[in-house]
């Protein structure tokens, strides 16, 4: 393990990129038991350094070693909310990927419910609409559900317990580290399209970039505030490609009055982690969105039809009406109430 320590933590100008064999070589020490110190070690390393797509590859390739695997029907949309959330604001992706479901695009939730950072409100919002959090939420129990049609949620404790142990290890070291990013990267289900988010723009090529290489799957990362892969009506979302890396804008500002020229690099600091839970929020606006109430349903919409661009490739405005109009008429909430079923 030093060695590879010693590859990444070398300083500015010594340190360099494992190649993709070296980092799977080191995710597989790690996850085996490395001594905890060169866990600690090696994670801030490679935070100081910054993670190339071809170690974020590699460390992906050791961890399905140790990942619970399933198989998702075709046309499967697995979408990254492995995100802490951004000062309180609370989530809509559960009405979102209801809307998906209603629409025909099966959509697998991929969570951490142990994530003690979060300010979204997911794991609340997720309850209310009946998901029994008591049972363990396993790629095999969420292909079940997406066979029958259902919306899907995964945990990561029991899909990958080496990955959650370093994510573990956040409150002790202090700041995020490459374990985050992996999070997101883990295909438990082989999706045939996969969305994640991405907080800092600079990493938007290279994680799109690892998704192409650890999946064969349509893949999109999104820059959003909190690291949740959801849009905004009224404003540029900064997207990137798996099979074109290099980011583009997505205009949602004709959603809205304004337009919103915001640049994604003035957001807060990703490690700026006051401000309040949304649980109740989340729960309050979902269920609004779900109902077809503005503006939760427009902001709903915003969101699905980022789920319906990665799996199927309908331009963004109109992926938009789609969702809006599956809201609006009632099927993105009857496919809510089949999802206590799950």
């Amino acid at each position: 393990m030093h060695r590879y320590i010693k590859a990444v933590g070398a300083g500015a100008r010594r340190a360099r990129d494992l190649t993709s064999d070296e980092a799977r070589a080191a995710m597989a020490l790690v996850c085996d038991g490395a001594e905890p110190v060169q866990v600690g070690a090696f994670l801030l390393a490679l935070r100081m350094k910054g993670e190339s797509a071809d170690e974020l590859s590699g460390f992906i390739e050791a961890l399905h070693a140790h990942t619970a695997r399933a198989a998702a029907p075709a046309g499967t949309v697995d979408v990254d909310c492995h995100g802490d959330g951004h000062a309180g604001r609370p989530t809509l992706l559960p009405a979102a990927a209801c809307a998906a479901a209603a629409l025909g695009v099966p959509v697998a939730l991929r969570c951490d419910l142990q994530n003690g950072y979060a300010r979204h409100g997911l794991a609340a919002a997720l309850g209310a609409l009946g998901l029994d959090l008591a049972r363990p939420l396993t790629p095999a129990r969420a292909a079940r559900a997406l066979a029958a049609g259902r919306l899907a949620v995964i945990d990561l404790q029991p899909t990958c317990p080496p990955l959650a142990r370093l994510l573990a290890l956040r409150p002790l070291l202090g700041v995020r580290t490459v374990a985050q990013t992996l999070s997101k990267l883990l295909d438990p289900l082989s999706a045939s399209a996969r969305v994640v988010g991405v907080f800092h723009s600079p990493f938007l090529p290279s994680t799109a970039t690892a998704l192409a290489r650890v999946s064969p799957a349509r893949g999109l990362a999104v820059q959003a505030l909190g690291g949740l892969p959801e849009a905004r009506p009224g404003k540029l979302v900064r997207v990137a490609y798996a099979n074109a890396p290099e980011p583009v804008p997505l205009d949602l500002r004709s959603l809205a009055g304004a337009p919103d020229l915001t640049e994604p690099g003035s957001a807060p600091s990703a490690d700026n982690e006051d401000g309040p839970d949304a649980s109740d929020a989340a729960v309050r606006e979902n269920r609004a969105a779900l109902d077809g109430e503005e503006p939760h349903a427009l902001a709903a919409a915003a969101t699905c039809a980022l789920l319906l661009h990665a799996a199927r490739g309908t331009p963004i405005l109109d992926a938009v009406g789609e969702a809006r109009q599956a809201l609006a008429d009632g099927r993105a909430k009857a496919a809510a109430l089949a999802f206590a079923s799950a």
